[in-house]
């Protein structure tokens, strides 16, 4: 039963429980026979193991079917506090996903939104004619980190009714969710792009090249920008 119910503790989610409250309820469930009741309560020996099992396990039950149903740490999106803190992303009104996984580890995430709508020139300045439009607002998520060499991983999500992407010379593959993608290395960065729930993803990876002239050989294995696409998950519905 044992390896059981730590299975179950493993499952609990780190973030809203807690390492040492998670600590605390294995402790207990591992040692219960020294429970504090036990040695006040000598006589009662062989009811007492029985009684603290349930009281365990129903406390167990409770935490388990009760927490909210937040993503677990294994899947938590990269830099999450981070990305919780720019206000342009979380008022985005169609459904997006990010990355949960990166092949190193991410130190800052950087932002930009880009403006690719309709446009006119008056009175000699250039005016956006559907700024409020979102289909025409592209958004821009840089995860950087400062470990030598730099790194960086740079997200491109567009609307793909707006943006459309010439795949010409991209090596196509098949991700694990059955969607399309397409790979490319330039030389200077390692791309993939693929369309899903009507979003452009375009995700690079840029690697400090202090030569400046092109590379012959990508920076990561191309399975490395693979297991980066298929660890998108749902940020926003």
């Amino acid at each position: 039963m044992n390896d059981h119910l730590e299975n179950q503790l493993r499952s609990l989610p780190t973030a809203t429980l807690g390492f040492e409250n998670k600590r605390r309820i294995h402790d207990r469930l591992m040692n219960y026979e020294e429970h504090p009741v036990q040695k006040t309560w000598k006589k009662m020996k062989w009811a007492l193991p029985t009684i603290g099992s349930l009281v365990v396990v129903a406390l167990l039950a409770f935490y388990i079917w009760t927490l909210p149903q937040k993503p677990f740490s294994h899947q938590a999106f990269l830099a999450e506090e981070q990305i919780a803190e720019i206000q342009e992303l979380q008022e985005i009104e169609r459904k997006i996903k990010l990355p949960t996984y990166a092949p190193f580890e991410v130190h800052e995430v950087e932002f930009m939104e880009q403006y690719l709508g309709p446009q006119s020139i008056e009175d000699g300045e250039l005016k956006q004619l559907e700024l409020d439009n979102p289909k025409f607002h592209v958004q821009n998520i840089s995860y950087l980190s400062f470990n030598k060499p730099f790194k960086s991983i740079h997200l491109i999500l567009a609307d793909s009714s707006v943006e459309s992407v010439n795949t010409k010379g991209y090596e196509t593959i098949q991700l694990n969710n059955g969607i399309t993608a397409y790979y490319m290395f330039n030389g200077n960065a390692q791309m993939l792009f693929w369309i899903d729930d009507g979003v452009n993803y375009t995700l690079n990876i840029f690697v400090e090249n202090k030569e400046k002239t092109s590379l012959r050989k990508e920076p990561f294995p191309k399975e490395e920008m693979i297991k980066i696409a298929e660890s998108f998950r749902v940020y926003k519905k």
